[in-house]
């Protein structure tokens, strides 16, 4: 019993710390931080992350027993030849890690993501340029990759209040969302797993070339999405679709092959 006592006593000072440098950390090392952050971001990003490490947080409270990082009012801005237009910038954004995982675990697995107010912008010009392709290459090709303490096994995201806007004008094709609230799961370090989803648009509007589809139509979409064959294949299992009132359910698969891809798919 007194071995139980110590443990738990032990578990809560160890907690209470946590707790306590999570508060104070950000902030006495807040220009450091800043720095460092800046710096690795300089190595890997073609691009001009903009934010405030004031406006930078951690708390076990909000989703106990996971950790959640909060960060207010980040950006994203594109260099030439998109020099001037946002990639994605966010009101919020906070991100959950199992606290086991970081006090006692070998492997951070990312357990949820929710974004207040995103607004994401993908441009493609004509010649195939992208302004979502930022990444740096790496040089170095010495160094054996190690195994990555970082998982992608997420329990749940979410999208509040977003904005996206696809502009593809090598297709050409155009797609706008507003008012985009969206919910969804699914474990990515399976190999075969159900990808959940739903989805609610206060306003749609998509066109190919001078053909437009939809003009600020209100949409829903509940899907459930079986993803297998290391993440080529796509089996529609349950979904469902509203565009307006006009409803729409569909079935089948949808696969990407190494030089084409292949489908069979049911509306009704």
């Amino acid at each position: 019993m007194q071995t139980v006592k110590k443990i738990l006593i032990g578990f809560v000072i160890l907690l209470v710390v946590l707790v306590a440098a999570a508060a104070i950390l950000p902030i006495v090392f807040k220009d450091d931080i800043k720095a460092a952050i800046d710096k690795q971001l300089a190595k890997s990003i073609n691009a001009d992350v903009v934010f405030d490490v004031n406006n930078f947080s951690l708390t076990v409270f909000r989703n106990f027993p996971n950790i959640t990082a909060e960060i207010k009012e980040l950006g994203v801005f594109n260099r030439a030849p998109f020099e001037g237009e946002h990639l994605f910038v966010v009101d919020r954004l906070d991100i959950e890690i199992n606290l086991a995982d970081v006090l006692f675990g070998d492997q951070l697995r990312l357990k949820g993501i929710t974004l207040v107010g995103p607004q994401i912008n993908v441009k493609v010009l004509p010649d195939g340029r992208a302004n979502y392709d930022i990444a740096i290459p790496s040089t170095d090709t010495t160094q054996a990759s190690e195994p990555s303490k970082f998982s992608f096994g997420i329990d749940h995201w979410e999208v509040i209040k977003g904005e996206l806007t696809y502009d593809d004008q090598s297709i050409p094709y155009y797609l706008s969302m507003k008012g985009l609230n969206h919910t969804g799961s699914g474990d990515f370090t399976q190999d075969i797993f159900d990808l959940k989803t739903h989805t609610v648009v206060d306003s749609v509007s998509t066109a190919m070339g001078k053909m437009q589809f939809l003009a600020n139509k209100r949409a829903e979409v509940d899907a459930v999405i079986s993803i297998s064959e290391e993440y080529t294949k796509y089996t529609f299992k349950e979904n469902k679709a509203l565009i307006n009132d006009f409803a729409l359910s569909f079935d089948g698969w949808f696969k990407m092959n190494p030089a084409d891809y292949g489908m069979d798919i049911t509306f009704s």
